[in-house]
C-alpha cells in the first residue's frame, strides 16, 4: 500500500491497515448489494428488464466475490498472502465495484424522468459519501472507486448540452471533490488511530512484560522470604554474614550500573564521532575536484559516487546505483577491453592491492575525456576482495597540454634542423651561384659553354629559394620590417590572387572599416598571403568561395589566460575562409611541419604552410587552424598591431657607380670556399682585402699588422667567436668601424641591435656578385659622406 502517511510504514502498519480495510468493508459490500437492488426496483419500469438484470446480477457478484475475499482474509491470514496481496485484491474488486455503479449512467435517457435521475444521484452519492468511511483507510482505493462511480454519470451530464444538467455536473463534481477532501481526513485521522493503536499495543506489551519481571521477581523474592523464615533459626547464626554478602553484591551491582553508565557514555561519544566523522568525509567528498567512489565486490553493486564523479561521467549517481557495470560501457571502445582486463585480474590476484590506470571514457553527448583512475582492493583476511574504492581525476587538459607541449618541442627541433641545414646549404649554393656569375661574366656571350653555366645558376637559384622557405619555417631568415596598412596590402594583391587561384573561386573581401597597421617585412607578408590562397584554391577544386576578414582581437583573444612575455597590446586578425573539402583532425596536426603534403608527389614540396608559420612567428604572431570535414577551412592568422608610421626609413642599398674601389676590407669567413669566392669578387673590383677564417685569427692579424680597416666583413655565426663580438672587440681600435654581416641565417634581435647605430649591414646567403659590390659600396659611401661634416666630439677633437 502506497497511501500517503506522515508516518514511516512497515509490515506491522500495513497489516493493521489492511486489518481495519477488510472489517470495515462487510457494511460496504451489504450496501452496495442492498442499494443496486433498490435501485434496479425503482428503474425496473423504466429500463429494459434483461439489462437492468444483467446489472444488478453484476454487483451482486462482485459483491460476492469480495465477501468471499474477505471470508478468506479471516481464515487464511496470514498463512496465505501477504498483507500487499490482500490489499491488491480488494483494490480490483472495488474498483469493479466502482465501475459497475459507474455504469448505471447508462441507464439514463430523456425517456427517464427527472426525478429518477435525482434518485439515481443520490444514491450514486451516497454509495461515494459511504465509501469515503468504509475506504478512507486507504485513500487510494477510495479514488479508483470514486473514480469509477461518479465520473460516468459526470459526464454524462456534462455532454447532455442542457443547463440543467450542466448545473448537476458541477454540483456534482463539487460533491466529489467534498467528499475527497472528507476522505483524506478520515484517511489521516484512521492511520494515526492505527499509529497510535500500535504504539498503544506495543506500549502495553512493554508494560506487560516488564509487570511480568516485577511480578516473577517479587514472586522470588517473596519465595525467598519464605524460605528465610523457615530456616531463620538456623542461619541466624551466620546473619552476620549474609548482611556481608548482600553489602558486597549492592557494591558490585552498583559498580555494574556505573560500570554499564560509562559503557553507554563511551557509546554515545563514539556515535557523536563517527557522525562528525562522516559530515566531514561528506564535505570532503562533496567538494573534492576528483571523484572518489566505493563499490562492493559480490554481488556487484556501487556503493558511493560524489558529485565530482557525477559531473566528470556526465551521468547521475543513480545510474551507477542501479547498473554496477555501467562504467565499464562508458570507457571508451579503443580502451575497455586493456582496462577491463586489467581491473578484474588485479582484483582476482590474491596479492592484488591497488591499480591505476589512465583511459578514456565517452560521456552521453559524446564527448571524450581522458580519465587517470586509482583503485584499492580492500581484502577479507583469506585474500578474497571485499570492497573497492578509487579516486578518479580528469586529465583531459592536461594531456591536450601534454600534446601541445610535444608538437611545439616538434616543431622547434624540426625548425632547428632545417635552419642548420638551410646555413649550411646556403654556404653551398653562394660558392655555386657566385661563381657561376664570375663564368659568366669571363665567358663570351657566344661561347658554348655559357649555357651550362646559366643552367648551374638557375638550379642554384631554385636550390637558393627553396633554402629561403626552410629559413623562413626555422625563423632564421633576415627580416626587413616596414610599417604597412594591412588592409592596403590585400586590395594591392587582389588582381594577382584572382589571376592565380581562378575564375571558378569567388573573392570576398570583408575589412574592418578601421584602417589596420602591421610591421612586417613587406615581401614576407606578401608570400602569408599568396601561400594561404594558393592553399584555399587547392582545397575548392571545384569552385567554391574564398573570404578574407580582418579585425581587431585582444591578447587573451589570441593567446587565451596565460599571456606570453612580450605581449603586444592589441593584435591584427586576419582571417582566410574557404569552402573547401576541409582537413581531418589527424592531417590537422601535421600541415605546419616542413615538406608535409597531401598533394601527389611532384605537385608540391610541402613548404608552403610551414614557412607561412615561420613567417608568422617570427614577425611576433601566431596562426590558428580551424576545420571541418566537407564544410571548409579558416585560417586565422594574429599579427601584433603598430601605430601608423610617421616616416618611412628604408635599408636597401641604392644603386651605385662602377668605380673601383680603394678601401681596405677585412674578411672573415670560416668556409674556405666563400671566403675564397668573396676575396676575389673584392679584389677584382679594386678593394684590397685581408683574410681570416675566425675572429680570434682576424684580431691577431690586426694586432701584428697594424692594419686601418675601413669595413670588416665577416661571417656572423662562426665557432668560437661569433660576428658579432668580432665587430664589438674590432670597434675599440677602428671607431666608427663599419661591419657588413653575411650569414647563411641570422638571428634578426642581434643584428637588428647593433643596425641601430646605422654603421652595420646584412647581407643574405647566397648572394651574387653584383649584390656584394652593391651593398659594400653603398656602406662605404655612406660612411663617407657621414665624414665630410662630421659632429664635434672629444674623441674627433683629441685626434
Amino acid at each position: 500500500m502506497e497511501d500517503a502517511t506522515p508516518f514511516a510504514p512497515n509490515a506491522e502498519f500495513h497489516d493493521a491497515q489492511v486489518d481495519v480495510l477488510y472489517r470495515n468493508m462487510p457494511a460496504g459490500i451489504l450496501a452496495s448489494a442492498v442499494n443496486a437492488s433498490l435501485l434496479a426496483a425503482l428503474l425496473w419500469p423504466l429500463v429494459p428488464h434483461p439489462l437492468l438484470f444483467l446489472w444488478c446480477l453484476t454487483l451482486w457478484i462482485i459483491a460476492g466475490a469480495r465477501a468471499l475475499l474477505i471470508v478468506g482474509y479471516r481464515r487464511g491470514r496470514p498463512a496465505a498472502w501477504t498483507s500487499a496481496d490482500w490489499h491488491r485484491w480488494m483494490l480490483i474488486g472495488t474498483t469493479a465495484a466502482g465501475v459497475g455503479w459507474g455504469s448505471s449512467a447508462f441507464f439514463l435517457s430523456p425517456a427517464v424522468p427527472l426525478s429518477y435521475e435525482l434518485i439515481q444521484v443520490l444514491v450514486l452519492g451516497g454509495m461515494t459519501a459511504g465509501a469515503a468511511s468504509v475506504l478512507s483507510v486507504s485513500f487510494r482505493l477510495f479514488l479508483c472507486y470514486a473514480i469509477a462511480t461518479t465520473f460516468p454519470i459526470l459526464g454524462h451530464f456534462f455532454l447532455s448540452g442542457e443547463e440543467f444538467h450542466t448545473l448537476m455536473g458541477l454540483m456534482g463534481t463539487l460533491f466529489v471533490l467534498a467528499t475527497t477532501r472528507s476522505a483524506w481526513n478520515y484517511n489521516r485521522t484512521i492511520l494515526s488511530s492505527i499509529r497510535l493503536r500500535l504504539d498503544k499495543a506495543a506500549l502495553v506489551e512493554s508494560l506487560t512484560m516488564r509487570t511480568q519481571a516485577v511480578e516473577q521477581l517479587n514472586r522470588e523474592i517473596t519465595k525467598e522470604v519464605e524460605e528465610r523464615r523457615l530456616i531463620e533459626e538456623q542461619l541466624r547464626t551466620i546473619q552476620r554474614d549474609l548482611e556481608r554478602r548482600i553489602e558486597e553484591r549492592t557494591e558490585a551491582l552498583a559498580r555494574t550500573n556505573i560500570r554499564l553508565q560509562e559503557e553507554v557514555e563511551e557509546h554515545r561519544r563514539t556515535e557523536r564521532a563517527r557522525l562528525s566523522s562522516e559530515q566531514r568525509f561528506n564535505y570532503l567528498t562533496d567538494n573534492l575536484n576528483q571523484g572518489v567512489w566505493f563499490a562492493q565486490v559480490q554481488p556487484p553493486q556501487v556503493l558511493y559516487v560524489n558529485p565530482a564523479f557525477e559531473r566528470m561521467w556526465g551521468l547521475p549517481a543513480d545510474r551507477f546505483y542501479q547498473n554496477p557495470k555501467l562504467w565499464r560501457d562508458c570507457i571508451h571502445p579503443d580502451d575497455r577491453q586493456a582496462i577491463t582486463q586489467a581491473y578484474d585480474a588485479q582484483i582476482a590476484d590474491p596479492a592484488g592491492h591497488d591499480i591505476q590506470r589512465q583511459y578514456r571514457i565517452v560521456r552521453p553527448g559524446g564527448q571524450v575525456r581522458w580519465i587517470h583512475d586509482r583503485m584499492v582492493i580492500h581484502r577479507r583476511p583469506g585474500g578474497e576482495a571485499d570492497r573497492l574504492s578509487g579516486i578518479t581525476e580528469d586529465i583531459t587538459e592536461a594531456r591536450e597540454l601534454e600534446d601541445q607541449l610535444r608538437q611545439a618541442q616538434k616543431m622547434e627541433a624540426v625548425g632547428r634542423l632545417a635552419g642548420g641545414v638551410a646555413h649550411d646549404f646556403n654556404n653551398v649554393m653562394t660558392v655555386i651561384l657566385g661563381y657561376s656569375a664570375v663564368l659568366l661574366q669571363e665567358l663570351s656571350q657566344h661561347s658554348s659553354a655559357r649555357r651550362f653555366v646559366e643552367e648551374i645558376r638557375n638550379a642554384g637559384e631554385r636550390c637558393a629559394a627553396l633554402t629561403g622557405q626552410l629559413l623562413a619555417f626555422s625563423r632564421k631568415q633576415m627580416l626587413h620590417p616596414v610599417s604597412l596598412d594591412l588592409h592596403q596590402v590585400i586590395r594591392d594583391l587582389m588582381a594577382l590572387l584572382k589571376s592565380l587561384i581562378g575564375e571558378h573561386i569567388t573573392i570576398v573581401l570583408q575589412l574592418d572599416p578601421a584602417p589596420r597597421w602591421v610591421t612586417v617585412d613587406a615581401v614576407q607578408l606578401e608570400q602569408v598571403l599568396l601561400n594561404l590562397a594558393v592553399n584555399a584554391r587547392d582545397a575548392m577544386p571545384h569552385g567554391g568561395t574564398l573570404t578574407i576578414e580582418t579585425d581587431q582581437a585582444l591578447p587573451h583573444q589570441v593567446w587565451g589566460p596565460e599571456l606570453p612575455p612580450r605581449s603586444a597590446s592589441t593584435y591584427v586578425r586576419l582571417r582566410l575562409h574557404d569552402t573547401g573539402t576541409g582537413i581531418d583532425p589527424a592531417t590537422k596536426g601535421k600541415i605546419f611541419e616542413p615538406f608535409f603534403t597531401t598533394k601527389p608527389q611532384g605537385r608540391g614540396t610541402g613548404l608552403g604552410l610551414s614557412t607561412v608559420y615561420g613567417i608568422v612567428h617570427q614577425s611576433g604572431g601566431t596562426i590558428t587552424v580551424d576545420s571541418t570535414v566537407g564544410e571548409g577551412t579558416t585560417m586565422t592568422v594574429f599579427l601584433p598591431e603598430t601605430a601608423p608610421p610617421q616616416n618611412a626609413l628604408s635599408d636597401s642599398a641604392p644603386p651605385t657607380d662602377d668605380r673601383p674601389g680603394t678601401e681596405v676590407i677585412l674578411l672573415v669567413e670560416d668556409e674556405p670556399s666563400v671566403r675564397l669566392l668573396t676575396q676575389h669578387i673584392l679584389r677584382t673590383h679594386g678593394y684590397t682585402v685581408y683574410e681570416a677564417q675566425n675572429g680570434f685569427e682576424a684580431l691577431d692579424l690586426i694586432r701584428r699588422g697594424a692594419l686601418h680597416v675601413d669595413l670588416l666583413l665577416t661571417d656572423l655565426v662562426m665557432p668560437g667567436m661569433n660576428g658579432k663580438d668580432l665587430a664589438m672587440r674590432l670597434r675599440r681600435h677602428f671607431a666608427g668601424l663599419r661591419v657588413l654581416y653575411i650569414s647563411g641565417y641570422s638571428d634578426q634581435p642581434a643584428v637588428t641591435a647593433d643596425k641601430a647605430s646605422g654603421q652595420t649591414r646584412f647581407l643574405q646567403k647566397p648572394f651574387s656578385p653584383e649584390d656584394l659590390i652593391r651593398k659594400v659600396r653603398h656602406i662605404l659611401q655612406t660612411a663617407a659622406e657621414a665624414e665630410v661634416t662630421p659632429p664635434a666630439s672629444p674623441e674627433r677633437a683629441g685626434r
